[in-house]
């Protein structure tokens, strides 16, 4: 038994250690049909751009929101193009069902009872549940138990006081999903406590203060907290310190994040100052803090595992210089507002760069730009479409980029949009695909 033990144990790690890999791998996404893409894991979005379709970097398990309120899962293993189409209140992908928006339409029930829905990943409801519509949900759920669920009751959102959180109860009582989207407030953690099959947890906190904990969820991998009227405190998390991925808007202690084991993802909006405290054994793999003061060159170069950061405007050439050496396994780099960078030549360091990403500034006339023949996405703002010459000029320089167009939406975004009434968006076809 030993001597098996001794043969299989090293086998056994290394099938973890490859799969570990596969589930940090960063991947490319584009959405044929899609007139915008958002990637709820980082609150980046891009527009489609004729002759583009959306392109996005994606990982394992980051949610992706397309347009008709459409939500999935990131799953796979490598770089991906989807078609995407509605159908009225139904989305598909490649021609499968993929997502539900729920309404109170005495037709849906006939609709999914003779539907294949394997392939279904999400359920969208706005109002609360009325009694025509539990005989869907129940088909439903007997169906594909664990899909991804979004709930927002806009019923009445300027007063939060009346959200129906009993509709939030009997979903939660019907399905078992992977992930959730929703408002949360203190007296109502308790319906998360027993969802402990949640590896993804989006909350918008609707609190004056905050002097509650975040249940224990034991298979909870990523978290988002949007508080823009409380103070999340450093005990928010201390039952869950297993949790890797965040993103993170709004007020909180800067302790937060002192009890978890490891950062693998860390997506912060903040309009103070912070002070980033993390271990150098975290790991951290993505770093976006977009705020005053933007992050210290010196503190990026203590997380030597970085393949995603997003630098914001305050960092000089100086500064991205010194990143440039300090951090050479860089893959995907986001650049935010007015930066002081002049030239980007020293982005050539970066071996495994496949992605850069401008949001809203002239950073595409810069120095260096086009000698980055490694990169795979450049996304620039779409104002920066207005210099056809600029951009034709880019296009012959780097022919085997696919260089689109974004709106410089960031993290907490998809929020605002998901507040906004549900509305069948038209649909655009596109004729590049991505290799």
């Amino acid at each position: 038994m030993k001597k098996l033990s001794s043969r299989v144990l090293p086998w056994l790690f290394g099938l973890i250690l490859i799969s570990s890999c596969k589930r940090n791998d960063i991947h490319y996404l584009q959405a044929n049909g899609a007139s915008f893409m958002q990637n709820m894991s980082t609150g980046r979005t891009v527009n489609a751009d004729s002759p583009y379709t959306p392109i996005m970097p994606v990982m394992h398990g980051d949610i992706i929101w397309l347009p008709g309120q459409c939500f999935l899962k990131f799953s796979g293993e490598k770089d991906q193009t989807i078609a995407f189409t509605m159908k009225g209140t139904k989305a598909f992908i490649d021609g499968q069902l993929t997502s539900v928006y729920i309404e109170d339409n005495p037709k849906l029930l006939d609709t999914v009872q003779h539907r294949n829905l394997s392939k279904l990943q999400s359920i969208y409801l706005s109002t609360p549940i009325s009694d025509s519509m539990l005989p869907a949900l129940k088909q439903i759920s007997s169906k594909k138990h664990n899909v991804g669920l979004i709930y927002t009751d806009e019923t009445d959102t300027s007063d939060p006081m009346i959200r129906n959180y009993e509709s939030l109860k009997t979903l939660l009582t019907l399905f078992d999903p992977d992930w959730l989207i929703t408002y949360m407030k203190a007296g109502k953690t308790d319906l998360l406590a027993t969802e402990q099959q949640l590896d993804m947890l989006y909350l918008m906190l609707e609190d004056s203060v905050i002097n509650y904990q975040l249940p224990r969820l034991k298979k909870l991998r990523h978290l988002t907290i949007i508080s823009e009227d409380a103070m999340v405190p450093a005990n928010f998390l201390d039952a869950n310190p297993h949790i890797t991925d965040f993103v993170i808007q709004g007020k909180f202690d800067p302790g937060l994040l002192s009890k978890v084991k490891k950062v693998r993802s860390l997506f912060l909006k903040v309009s103070d100052s912070i002070r980033l405290d993390l271990r150098k054994d975290h790991g951290l793999e993505r770093l976006s803090i977009q705020g005053p003061d933007g992050i210290p060159a010196i503190a990026v170069a203590t997380y030597q595992h970085l393949t995603w950061l997003n630098l914001p405007a305050k960092e000089t050439q100086q500064q991205f210089d010194s990143i440039t050496n300090s951090n050479p396994g860089i893959k995907v780099i986001e650049l935010s507002g007015d930066s002081l960078i002049r030239d980007l030549s020293g982005a050539a360091k970066w071996k495994q760069l496949r992605a850069m990403i401008i949001y809203g500034d002239t950073l595409y006339a810069k120095a260096g730009l086009n000698q980055l023949q490694q990169l795979k996405l450049l996304s620039l703002p779409s104002d920066a479409f207005e210099d056809s010459v600029g951009i034709a000029g880019l296009r012959r320089s780097l022919p085997n980029t696919a260089i689109i167009s974004n709106d410089g939406a960031c993290v907490g975004s998809g929020w605002l949009l998901l507040l906004i009434p549900f509305v069948v968006l038209i649909r655009l076809g596109f004729k590049k695909r991505f290799a």
